[in-house]
């Protein structure tokens, strides 16, 4: 779905609204991290913005330029006027709708919404079931990766003569190890490289690869769990976020109906004939 210009202005003005919220201008004796004009980012406002640091490093540096260049061309655009033009208050006075109407809603939910239970989902599941035919053959793969050729190759003749779990136990803590992942899903038009599809497609349940250079320094091996047939229902647990998603959404959608007709009650919503 692309955003027209009028909806990423709205949006841009809501982010602004909560950042001058929570970067407000403060005492010039507490510390902060940035600063333009007179308005300043505290060290303790940007860890309340992102959510006590969880977002590491990278985000924050990101955060603090972004800031400033908001900040920045906020000022110039108060230099120009722009706060005061007609377009600038119409467009705030939609934002604030939006923003409210928004506070509102995800109130209504939280309090009206029931999670489903897991025995729910697999009911809701079986009504849905025909969204969940598979487009293509697909497979259930175990994978495994390394940076370095030697550790796939002994990783795979170890699990050729014991098995795939308990041979990643054993190379758990190898420092060859870029990533792994097991009873993983996947369409075999999402499969690539090429010869990562042709390799997977000629296995059979059960069978492991030989290692793979997918890239310069990436070396992988792939075990086949399960194929499944083009045109055959995936069963639920390949499916349960996707279920849960939908489940979620219908759900909503349902309540939002609901109140919005007692909302027309409650306005006294009349309605007129508009000539064509």
């Amino acid at each position: 779905m692309y955003l027209t210009g009028q909806k990423i202005l709205i949006i841009s003005l809501a982010i602004s609204f909560f950042s001058i919220l929570a970067c407000e201008e403060k005492k010039q004796t507490q510390e902060y991290v940035a600063k333009v004009g007179n308005k300043i980012l505290t060290k303790e406002g940007l860890k309340n913005y992102l959510s006590q640091d969880k977002y590491g490093n990278k985000f924050k540096n990101e955060f603090i330029r972004e800031w400033i260049d908001e900040e920045l061309l906020f000022l110039e655009a108060e230099n120009n006027e722009v706060t005061d033009s007609k377009s600038y208050l119409s467009l705030m006075e939609t934002a604030k709708k939006q923003i409210a109407s928004s506070i509102l809603l995800n109130g209504y939910f939280e309090d009206n919404f029931s999670k489903p239970s897991e025995s729910q989902l697999k009911i809701y599941y079986e009504s849905i079931k025909d969204n969940f035919i598979s487009t293509d053959d697909s497979y259930l793969l175990n994978i495994i990766e390394f940076d370095n050729e030697q550790n796939a190759e002994d990783f795979r003749n170890i699990a050729l003569q014991s098995d795939w779990q308990n041979t990643i136990n054993i190379f758990a803590n190898d420092s060859a190890l870029i990533q792994k992942s097991e009873n993983s899903f996947y369409y075999g038009y999402n499969l690539s490289p090429l010869e990562l599809s042709r390799t997977v497609k000629a296995l059979n349940p059960g069978e492991i690869s030989l290692v793979l250079q997918k890239e310069p320094s990436l070396f992988t091996v792939v075990q086949m769990v399960k194929v499944i047939n083009k045109n055959t229902y995936l069963d639920y647990d390949l499916v349960k976020d996707q279920v849960k998603e939908i489940y979620y959404f219908e759900k909503r959608k349902e309540l939002l109906n609901k109140y919005l007709h007692q909302l027309y009650s409650k306005y006294n919503v009349e309605l007129n004939k508009v000539d064509e």
